[in-house]
């Protein structure tokens, strides 16, 4: 190594040269493993804390509960048309063609009824995201 002014440097130079690159790179190792310490705290911390997780959290919780009600609603709507059945058989009118049509219709109905109410449903959100959506949006207004 030399000088500006072309002479040899001396040694001195060399050995705070490399001190100076020696003191630098200890440097960025430790903000290097500061950084990766704070990245895994940050990452443990949104994880803990992430509203994403508490809203599906509470988005199965609903769902669940939902499923619950419908199954016990099921077992009620089926006990209800048991009633009905064994009624119309015991006033022996089961075999009337008006009454063998309702018990029937009041089998089928809960597999009948939910496509239906798919279909009303989406239309009814098909309807309402056609009228709601923003047709038109200039940024220059």
């Amino acid at each position: 190594m030399t000088t500006i002014f072309g002479d040899p440097a001396p040694n001195y130079y060399n050995t705070a040269l490399a001190q100076l690159i020696s003191t630098y790179t200890d440097l960025v190792n430790k903000v290097q493993t500061q950084n990766n310490k704070l990245d895994q705290e940050i990452q443990q911390f949104s994880q803990a804390h992430s509203t994403d997780y508490t809203k599906s959290l509470y988005e199965n919780q609903s769902a669940e509960y939902l499923k619950r009600i419908y199954i016990y609603l099921f077992y009620i709507y089926c006990f209800f048309v048991l009633i009905v059945i064994f009624i119309m058989i015991f006033n022996k009118k089961i075999f009337e063609l008006n009454n063998i049509l309702l018990a029937v219709f009041l089998i089928l109905f809960p597999f009948i009824i939910y496509p239906f109410e798919q279909f009303v449903y989406s239309f009814i959100m098909y309807i309402y995201k056609f009228l709601t959506e923003q047709v038109f949006s200039n940024t220059y207004l």
